[in-house]
């Protein structure tokens, strides 16, 4: 089967609201929807590394902290790359998934092709460790 794998990512620039950063400050979303198994699976990643994870399905909840390694990724994405969001469909129609990634970064740059798919391969593993 010949999947599609769109993958769309929006730069936006914002100025910072005071310079205000807070640990509790979410600097990562994730989520998963659709698909044959009717996902509805959201993570929260914080930029003290604590990791919240929900879904509708079995309305859970579960809170994580990343590892030190997950952590010094994360922390050096968010300097190189400004606020972007990655979407991803399959363009499946009647059980059609969709991955949404929103990272809030205080770089400048923009994420090539392989390190958007870097991110979002970590993010699928991070919510695989936590959520289990």
């Amino acid at each position: 089967a010949l999947v599609v794998l769109l993958l769309s990512w929006v730069t936006a620039c914002s100025a910072p609201a005071g310079g205000r950063e807070q640990q509790s400050e979410m600097v990562l979303t994730w989520g998963r929807y659709g698909g044959f198994a009717g996902f509805c699976d959201e993570m929260q990643v914080s930029a003290s590394g604590e990791v919240r994870i929900q879904s509708c399905r079995n309305k859970s909840e579960k809170v994580g902290k990343l590892s030190t390694e997950d952590s010094r990724r994360l922390d050096e994405w968010r300097r190189s790359f400004g606020s972007v969001v990655f979407e991803s469909n399959d363009g499946a129609v009647a059980d059609g998934m969709s991955v949404k990634l929103t990272l809030n970064g205080t770089g400048t740059g923009r994420p090539t092709d392989m390190q958007r798919r870097d991110i979002l391969d970590w993010a699928q593993r991070v919510f695989g460790k936590t959520g289990s």
